[in-house]
């Protein structure tokens, strides 16, 4: 809810709707600094994708986003994939992100969005 661009949600009732079935199928991680969250990130075990990321802006810089996006490509790669997706918004905080972390561009995805691909094997 409280992130900074690239908002998705405006409700908590959204959310917790949306992050459920992650929750459910234990496909989300939470990590947190002194018992307080931190952020999390869920991924879509079926398609091979990282569905969502988020970092609370108290702990931005970090590192906490590169620590979870590693459990989410280790979740991927324990499910038997060899290339990782993503979608994000262009020209965003979160796309500079990704293409640090070597995430490359595979494509638009509807209007203003990007899909972001990365090869999982030898990692």
């Amino acid at each position: 809810m409280a992130a900074r661009e690239n908002r998705q949600f405006e409700r908590a009732e959204s959310f917790a709707e949306a992050i459920q079935p992650f929750l459910q199928a234990r496909l989300c991680r939470v990590l947190t600094l002194g018992g307080v969250p931190a952020g999390f990130v869920a991924v879509d075990a079926r398609r091979g994708s990282v569905e969502m990321l988020y970092v609370e802006p108290e702990f931005e810089g970090r590192t906490i986003g590169r620590a979870l996006m590693r459990r989410a490509i280790d979740d991927l790669i324990r499910a038997g994939h060899r290339t990782a997706s993503l979608v994000t918004a262009r020209d965003t905080r979160a796309e500079r992100f990704y293409r640090a972390q070597g995430w490359v561009d595979a494509g638009e995805v509807g209007r203003g969005s990007v899909r972001l691909e990365k090869a999982l094997s030898g990692l």
